[in-house]
């Protein structure tokens, strides 16, 4: 027997935030309350979005921009720490998010591919050249194939 379709209560509601903060967001949630997943796109202040994690108390997933610090020697556990250079750290990142850099998640209902960062500019972190986004993007469409 085959589930019927989503209706539009079964749908997720995201909000979905980059690159400028939003005082009046955070003095007037009302509009984004029916929200369950915050998927911040980039060039955001962590602790702006540990403001909207904590006053919406749904889950956060993120890539980093490139005006973001570069995260790229962060990864979790088996145990569920966050690990630098093989040693326990405290993430920049507000507690519970969820880096999807270059990665699938599964969170709220909603499969997640995630590849952030631009185009090479200067030699700031989370930039790359057109070669290596294209290889990030493959990586990510074969980590997308086999989950499914």
């Amino acid at each position: 027997m085959s589930r019927p379709a989503a209706s539009p209560v079964d749908a997720v509601r995201v909000l979905a935030v980059s690159d400028e903060t939003s005082d009046a967001l955070l003095t007037d949630l009302d509009p984004v309350r029916s929200a369950r997943l915050i998927l911040a796109c980039g060039d955001l202040p962590f602790d702006y979005l540990d403001a909207l994690v904590n006053a919406l108390e749904v889950p956060l997933v993120f890539v980093p921009g490139n005006h973001d610090p570069d995260l790229s020697g962060y990864r979790m556990s088996r145990a569920g720490l966050t690990l630098r250079a093989g040693l326990p750290a405290r993430a920049p990142w507000p507690d519970g998010a969820v880096n999807a850099d270059g990665r699938i998640i599964d969170v709220a209902g909603l499969r997640i591919g995630g590849l952030g960062g631009c185009l090479r500019y200067s030699d700031g972190p989370n930039q790359y050249s057109q070669r290596q986004q294209a290889g990030r993007a493959l990586r990510l469409r074969a980590a997308a194939r086999w989950r499914s």
